[in-house]
């Protein structure tokens, strides 16, 4: 168990940096739906994408939500943050003009029942804790589903949305995200299952 949350730690750490922005190698890169990617996988640019996503959103006119610094709770260090079971998402803790942490466990049980997907203007990175959830995702030309597995971190900036095939709020996953960044939600396609 211990080893398992050490990881976990080491993971968020991992996923804090990436947020922050790496230094990287230059490679021969285009652009593709707000990420900068090579002939062989995705990176990110936190920059880049936080003004695509804001372009995005202007020209689509979407409601924008902003999360604000310091949004988290109270919470005392060195000790058990509480968690209700049966909430579908829960902000435990953060540093402030950083980083922020819940817990996220849909009340949705099946994909035919989201009516919207959300995206925000910075990605975040979901780690399933127990249960099962299924993240449905849409990058703009399609959706997919990702079931996610334990201890393998996905970090997200598709429009998403979850559910918990086994019953409502029976999956959880730890979600890390910057704790300043704006959302937007738009209606699933037509025909969208």
């Amino acid at each position: 168990m211990a080893k398992k949350i050490s990881l976990a730690i080491l993971m968020v750490l991992l996923v804090l940096l990436v947020m922050r922005g790496l230094p990287g190698k230059s490679q021969e890169r285009s652009q593709n739906n707000g990420l900068m990617q090579n002939k062989k996988e995705q990176t990110f640019s936190a920059d880049d994408y936080e003004a695509k996503f804001l372009e995005m959103a202007k020209k689509m006119r979407l409601k924008q939500e902003k999360t604000v610094p310091g949004s988290f709770p109270d919470f005392v260090l060195h000790r058990g943050l509480e968690a209700d079971p049966n909430e579908s998402w829960q902000l435990l803790a953060g540093d402030q003009n950083h980083w922020q942490a819940g817990y996220s466990s849909p009340s949705f049980t099946r994909s035919g029942q989201i009516k919207d997907l959300e995206k925000h203007s910075s990605a975040e990175m979901f780690l399933l804790i127990n249960g099962h959830i299924t993240l449905i995702l849409d990058d703009g030309h399609s959706e997919r589903k990702l079931i996610l597995e334990p201890m393998k971190p996905v970090m997200v900036t598709d429009w998403h949305r979850a559910y918990c095939p086994d019953g409502p709020h029976s999956g959880t996953a730890l979600v890390v995200e910057r704790d300043s960044f704006t959302t937007v939600t738009r209606p699933r396609r037509m025909g969208a299952k």
